[in-house]
């Protein structure tokens, strides 16, 4: 692969995890906002293991950074 063209993946790669973690960001303000059934989190947690991961690392995980997390 041509380095023209593997530059362009990456970006895309970049875009794609920019617009996963804006989707992440917005079901953790339903979430936090208590717009949420537990049972609803619970199933989406289950159906998305890297939110699952994202939100204990930023709200959970007390030893984990929260840099750039929202805090409602």
């Amino acid at each position: 692969m041509n380095k023209e063209l593997e530059n362009k993946f990456m970006e895309q790669d970049r875009y794609m995890s920019k617009e996963l973690e804006n989707k992440f960001i917005e079901v953790a303000i339903c979430i936090r906002s208590g717009q949420v059934e537990p049972r609803q989190i619970a199933e989406y947690m289950n159906l998305q293991p890297d939110f699952e991961q994202w939100y204990k690392d930023r709200y959970i995980n007390e030893h984990k950074t929260t840099v750039g997390a929202l805090k409602l």
